[in-house]
């Protein structure tokens, strides 16, 4: 990036008669509009990447609270148990009948490894992860 100097001399009159001498220098960068028009596109790839990754990292956060919910036995009639199970099982639908769940019954909870959830997280993690570098590509292959 280029600085450049700017200075600027003004000449000004008071109400005495008198002049009165102004110098003003400001520094500013001196980047030509591709420049500019390149930060921009860079400025909008990293929000378009960030917003991917914020969506996905909050499904992944509620499937891995899922996970940890079945495998302790978490009571299923708890409020945030089962909002948690709810907003959930929209994510694993297509994930369902592909392994089958494990029950380890104690004396108190029965624990579940739902196996459909594990695939479900790799599995959006992968597709964030494509979707972010698709944003990328597109965005770059602009310039």
């Amino acid at each position: 990036m280029i600085m450049e100097k700017k200075r600027e001399v003004m000449k000004e009159k008071t109400g005495d008669g008198d002049e009165i001498l102004t110098e003003k220098t400001t520094t500013g960068s001196g980047s030509a509009p591709e420049e500019k028009r390149e930060a921009k596109q860079e400025k909008s790839i990293f929000q378009g990447r960030y917003l991917v990754y914020y969506v996905v990292g909050v499904i992944e956060v509620l499937l891995s609270f899922r996970l940890v919910f079945k495998i302790l036995g978490a009571n299923p009639e708890s409020g945030f148990v089962s909002f948690i199970y709810a907003v959930t099982g929209i994510f694993l639908a297509p994930f369902y009948g592909i392994f089958q769940t494990f029950t380890t019954q104690g004396a108190e909870t029965t624990s579940f490894l739902e196996p459909a959830t594990l695939i479900a997280m790799a599995v959006y993690g992968i597709i964030g992860w494509g979707i972010a570098k698709l944003i990328e590509v597109l965005l770059v292959g602009k310039r």
